[in-house]
């Protein structure tokens, strides 16, 4: 690898998290190989209750909420957690009816193209947001010209 683009790499690894480089990563993926018109994303970080405390949300943190099986496992769900799950399930059961764009009455979950996804969010409220920031999007731009990865994982580690 050159060493302009291992600088690259270094300075984009360093500037930009794991979640934005896997955000950018489904946007290339998006653009490149499917019609982004009709990809609808979503991202879920509301933090369920429980242990460990303090780590947040998780890959799969949702699955109890869109399931409505918030009984089935060891954690103390609140209220407001089975009010977040009902949300949920309204909206998916909401796509899966109209296979379109509208989850909730006057609700839009826009498509990926537009840039923007549907957001759960650390207090339990689902607003539409943009994916990535302009300014970290100019980055992954900049970086992947001077050699950079988009990946999750610099193309180093497997050499």
């Amino acid at each position: 690898m050159p060493l302009l683009a291992v600088q690259a790499e270094s300075t984009f690894t360093t500037a930009i998290n794991w979640q934005s480089r896997a955000l950018m990563s489904l946007l290339n993926w998006a653009e490149q190989y499917h019609d982004a018109a009709n990809i609808l994303a979503y991202q879920f970080d509301y933090a369920p209750p429980g242990p460990p405390e303090g780590f947040g949300s998780f890959h799969s943190a949702e699955i109890p909420y869109v399931f409505g099986q918030l009984d089935a496992g060891d954690r103390q769900y609140s209220g407001a957690d089975k009010a977040l799950s009902e949300l949920l399930q309204n909206q998916w059961l909401a796509f899966i009816k109209s296979g379109k764009d509208k989850v909730t009455a006057g609700d839009d979950w826009p498509a990926l193209a537009s840039g923007q996804l549907l957001v759960v969010g650390k207090k339990g409220n689902a607003s539409t947001e943009p994916v990535l920031s302009k300014e970290k999007i100019q980055l992954f731009e900049e970086a992947s010209a001077a050699g950079g990865t988009l990946g999750m994982f610099s193309a180093e580690v497997f050499h």
